[in-house]
């Protein structure tokens, strides 16, 4: 029942379109992330972190890869020239504007640019 509410009335309105069966729902966004994490990052796997930033990310991300990196922050977001290395697998950054909703520009144009 739950499910159904989210995909019916509030992943439609943001314009997302998915079945009772492609939806998860997690005890909150630790949860959400450290399953993520389990199921993306292998001990070779180059993991990229802010810092400073969200420890607990570091932290599980720290306890699955023995490539942890991690990427400085200025006053203008995440330090992209650090991102040199093309074989980065798994990235978290946090958002960096009040509301939380728009990708701070610079980082936003690096993952961009990283499919090229």
């Amino acid at each position: 029942m739950l499910v159904e509410q989210i995909r019916q009335r509030i992943l439609t309105r943001r314009g997302v379109m998915a079945e009772s069966d492609e939806i998860l729902v997690t005890m909150g966004a630790q949860n959400a992330l450290f399953l993520i994490a389990n199921l993306l990052v292998k001990p070779d796997t180059p993991v990229h972190v802010e810092d400073p930033g969200y420890p607990d990310i570091r932290n599980m991300f720290a306890l699955l890869s023995n490539d942890l990196r991690t990427i400085s922050v200025d006053g203008q977001g995440l330090r992209t020239q650090e991102l040199k290395d093309g074989g980065i697998v798994a990235h978290h950054a946090e958002p960096s504007v009040p509301d939380q909703c728009d990708p701070e520009p610079r980082a936003a144009a690096a993952v961009a640019g990283l499919g090229q």
